[in-house]
């Protein structure tokens, strides 16, 4: 994933705006189902996965 990434030139701040869109796709999709506890851990995941990728992208970058 990271490869694909760093050849499509995703960086650091692209993140936040493709948190905001999944976060919206996901409420629009479960409708009512989707509670805070639910949006909230998405959330989480999703930060922590950026996080993860963010970190790995930028040694690839400095390379």
């Amino acid at each position: 994933m990271v490869s694909v990434h760093v050849k499509s030139d995703i960086q650091a701040h692209h993140y936040p705006r493709v948190g905001e869109a999944l976060l919206a796709a996901i409420k629009e999709v479960l409708g009512n189902v989707a509670t805070d506890e639910v949006i909230n851990a998405w959330s989480d995941a999703y930060t922590f996965l950026a996080g993860v990728l963010i970190t790995k992208e930028k040694e690839v970058y400095k390379a």
